[in-house]
């Protein structure tokens, strides 16, 4: 019974060893969103069509609920920050 025990444990032992390209694949996903969230911060807080209070409003929503407050931004907000010419679909003259 003392070895079948033994050699259970070890068998479950090698089982949990860390898998480095599974969780350097698994990150992947929240990296991206990470990013997003983090550029539409950075969109909420340089909006010059808000007062500071609300930039502050915004802020505090994208940090305190971040992909439900980004989500949130960028559908009331998101189509008054694209550029009219963007919009229009044409590039601008250099």
């Amino acid at each position: 019974m003392g070895n079948e025990l033994v050699v259970l444990l070890q068998s479950q032992e090698a089982s949990l060893q860390p898998n480095f390209v599974l969780m350097a694949v698994s990150a992947i996903p929240s990296i991206i969103l990470g990013i997003a969230v983090l550029a539409t911060l950075v969109l909420a807080v340089t909006d010059r069509g808000l007062s500071g209070w609300a930039r502050v409003g915004w802020a505090v929503l994208i940090i305190a609920v971040p992909v439900i407050g980004a989500a949130i931004y960028l559908a009331l907000r998101g189509r008054e920050r694209i550029p009219r010419r963007a919009r229009a679909g044409t590039a601008p003259k250099n």
